[in-house]
């Protein structure tokens, strides 16, 4: 049934049990598509039925799984040491999903993670501490392919830049990339020519705006932006715009080129990345 409806392969993700990812599989391989199969690691080093990782992957790979791995709970930093373990252990293809959160040896799940400064436990909705940051995800990504792995992405928590990040930092450019950040274009850190005098710039514009009462908000990038503008996860923010009549402002302010006014592109929807093979698994 999946076949006819063009599904491609079946994913079957963030289990605790061996045993149970396993009864996974079997359901997945009578369909005839592709198997990807990944564990979840809590706290221990180990599955909830005392297998580690590489050995549960060994298993399932062993029972037909075509890809195996990790997803979900663990950050980069100590999923990675997991994931060279599985890597060693199969020869199929491995999967390294991780949550972008800043998890340590100490408090190795997103889950476990402590805030000093909060009373209670930051999971779920007080993460935002230990969010980690586009290039923490591009590293990640550029030392998992450096370990064979080439089935990657990032679990809960992930934003656009995040899955922007880690494509591009394995030799991908998606089509999202046209917001990743132009620093040469910063009003204070950049290197493009100032703009000539008299010329309407976002920090002039901001004070007006901000003089005549009106309620800051945030330009969307379309194209190019005029000097001045801050360049901030891949959109240009000014100041400029009035809640009320957006479109003549924002065009005297030089923040909306192509006709003045903005649209507001999803990086939700164009970050990933599209098409491609996995090829070899090592």
């Amino acid at each position: 049934m999946g076949a006819e409806a063009g599904v491609d392969f079946v994913i079957a993700e963030t289990f605790s049990h061996a045993e149970e990812a396993l009864i996974a599989l079997d359901v997945i391989k009578q369909t005839g598509l592709p198997a990807v199969v990944t564990m979840a690691l809590h706290r221990e080093p180990v599955t909830r039925d005392g297998f580690t990782p590489a050995e549960a992957c060994k298993r399932l790979e062993a029972a037909g799984a075509d890809v195996v791995g990790l997803n979900c709970i663990r950050g980069p930093r100590t999923m990675l040491p997991h994931l060279e373990a599985i890597r060693a252990a199969v020869s199929c293809h491995v999967a390294a999903l991780p949550v972008p959160y800043r998890t340590h040896d100490d408090e190795p799940t997103f889950q476990s993670l402590h805030d000093p400064e909060f009373d209670g436990l930051p999971f779920p909705t007080g993460l935002d501490p230990f969010m980690c940051t586009r290039y923490d995800i591009a590293s990640f990504g550029e030392t998992a392919l450096g370990l064979g792995i080439r089935y990657l992405g990032v679990c809960c928590g992930a934003g656009p830049h995040h899955i922007r990040s880690l494509a591009e930092s394995v030799g991908r450019t998606p089509p999202a990339s046209r917001y990743t950040a132009d620093m040469s274009k910063h009003a204070y850190l950049g290197t493009d020519a100032r703009p000539a005098q008299g010329e309407p710039g976002v920090r002039r514009a901001a004070l007006a705006a901000l003089r005549l009462g009106e309620r800051p908000v945030m330009a969307p990038r379309v194209g190019s932006t005029s000097a001045g503008s801050c360049i901030a996860g891949g959109a240009a923010h000014g100041f400029s715009l009035p809640h009320r009549s957006p479109a003549p402002l924002a065009a005297r302010a030089g923040l909306c080129p192509a006709g003045g006014q903005g649209r507001l592109v999803s990086e939700r929807a164009e970050g990933g990345v599209r098409g491609g093979t996995l090829g070899s698994p090592r």
